[in-house]
């Protein structure tokens, strides 16, 4: 879906109405090729080592269109699970999650089985890298998935919006370390809504707050829960609580 920089705010703008999320949603790209870089006239680029989620906080939090190259994420890794470097012996070996500094496993066998759940969900040729833009001014004119950070409350009544007037039965995979896989990795693979209740790397470096989780969602899913939310709300299902002097005198 390609929109313009105004429609994406009034989109933005929507949302945060609605629901009240304490930051802008982002925009996501991913670059096939070095040049696709070039498009963005107004791009900083990560100069230090950093993290897919950490690029997409800073667009959020800093108000900045910000882009990563492979050779910058903090580690390959990170780099790998956020489909922009290539997956190296150790990652197929599981050891990344069996040792320090990322012991989540206390066997290597139960992190290569971890690692190798990812495949489904990664690209199998590695990116050129990745751009976040913040919604309310968005340089990305076709998003490849727009990440929502926001509270748990407002994530339900999101994913309420999105099955509104098409219901459909959502599941979402929980593979601990890392959730880029879990979300906007699976949404851009797959097309399906991702959602994340906030890994460490993404605490951490992502500046996801708590009580607050990721949604992330295709540009047509992103349209299509706003107007759920709106229908919602015009029928008196309010955000976040039903107001009893607005309930009918029947209720």
């Amino acid at each position: 879906m390609k929109l313009t920089k105004q429609e994406w705010q009034d989109l933005n703008n929507r949302l945060v109405m609605a629901l009240r999320p304490l930051t802008n949603p982002v925009a996501i790209k991913m670059i096939d090729s070095p040049e696709g870089f070039e498009e963005y006239g107004d791009l900083k680029m990560a100069t230090n080592p950093s993290t897919g989620c950490q690029i997409i906080g800073i667009a959020a939090h800093f108000h900045m269109t910000i882009g990563i190259k492979p050779e910058k994420f903090l580690t390959t890794y990170c780099g790998a699970n956020c489909g922009c470097c290539e997956r190296d012996e150790e990652w197929h070996d599981g050891v990344l999650l069996a040792n320090p500094p990322y012991p989540w496993h206390g066997n290597q066998d139960a992190s290569r089985a971890h690692m190798e759940s990812y495949l489904d969900t990664l690209p199998e040729k590695p990116y050129a890298g990745m751009v976040a833009s913040p919604l309310d001014d968005n340089d990305i004119a076709e998003p490849d998935c727009i990440s929502v950070q926001i509270q748990a409350s407002g994530a339900f009544h999101l994913l309420a919006g999105l099955i509104e007037a098409d219901f459909q039965y959502l599941e979402f995979p929980f593979r601990g370390e890392s959730q880029c896989v879990d979300t906007w990795m699976r949404t851009i693979k797959t097309g399906k809504p991702g959602l994340s209740l906030g890994c460490r790397g993404d605490r951490a470096l992502g500046n996801l707050q708590s009580g607050e989780v990721r949604v992330t969602l295709t540009c047509e899913q992103f349209v299509k829960a706003i107007e759920g939310v709106e229908n919602l709300i015009n029928r008196g299902v309010d955000y976040p609580y039903f107001a009893p002097i607005m309930l009918p005198d029947n209720v």
